[in-house]
């Protein structure tokens, strides 16, 4: 949500564009899938960190090819003051209506 990431690799392409919940996984990453991420999140605790909410909104811009993969171009990053709790899922999906339907500027 700092808007340091601004492309996600994923395996398959998507032909959606517009805005995109960013939900924070339910627990903390396993420690040794932590070596993956840059230095920068090294620093971060995993104990303050936010878990199983929308943090925020990106604007998925574009989805390109990318080494066998695909890259989704994020853009706008727009995070919560206050994270809101809910239930997230694998790929895309439609979060609630009380979710779905909040003001997101």
């Amino acid at each position: 949500m700092a808007g340091l990431k601004t492309t996600e690799y994923r395996s398959w392409p998507t032909a959606y564009r517009g805005p995109l919940f960013i939900h924070a996984a339910a627990r903390p990453a396993d420690p040794c899938d932590m070596a993956a991420f840059p230095a920068l999140f090294h620093s971060l605790d995993p104990a303050r960190l936010t878990y199983g909410a929308v943090l925020g909104v990106v604007e998925l811009a574009d989805c390109r090819p990318h080494g066998g993969g695909w890259a989704w171009v994020l853009a706008s990053p727009r995070p919560l003051a206050v994270p809101f709790r809910c239930r997230g899922a694998l790929g895309l999906w439609t979060p609630p209506a009380a979710v779905r339907f909040r003001e997101w500027t």
